[in-house]
């Protein structure tokens, strides 16, 4: 998968507690949940220059490694569900945006997610 730069396109500000956006596709929710349209959404442009707006469902940390489940906002076909992706910043300060694609990786992520988001 490509590495994405990532552009700070927040159209608007929110508080990233993790109890007032978890999403989880495999059951509904109790209670009002946020439409994807009051989410906050980031613009990744991949190494192609190509650029692609992302609903961003959480923001949390796993062993001092920042990660973003997102969604497509515009999905190609296909392409269901969140993604978790990676945060890194480079020597230069400039944050890049990297699909989780190690699978050891994918689950230690996904479980402390879980984990994180077990009280909701």
């Amino acid at each position: 998968m490509s590495k994405h730069q990532h552009d700070h396109h927040h159209g608007h500000a929110h508080d990233h507690r993790h109890d007032e956006h978890a999403h989880d596709h495999d059951h509904a929710h109790e209670g009002e949940e946020l439409e994807p349209g009051e989410l906050p959404v980031i613009t990744l442009v991949d190494e192609d220059g190509v650029s692609r707006d992302f609903i961003v469902w959480d923001n949390f940390e796993v062993t001092s490694v920042q990660y973003l489940l997102l969604e497509p906002a515009e999905p190609d076909e296909g392409e269901e569900g969140a993604w978790f992706f990676r945060v890194d910043t480079d020597a230069d300060g400039h944050q890049t945006v990297t699909p989780v694609t190690d699978d050891e990786e994918a689950e230690r992520v996904r479980q402390a997610w879980e984990e994180l988001n077990a009280g909701d």
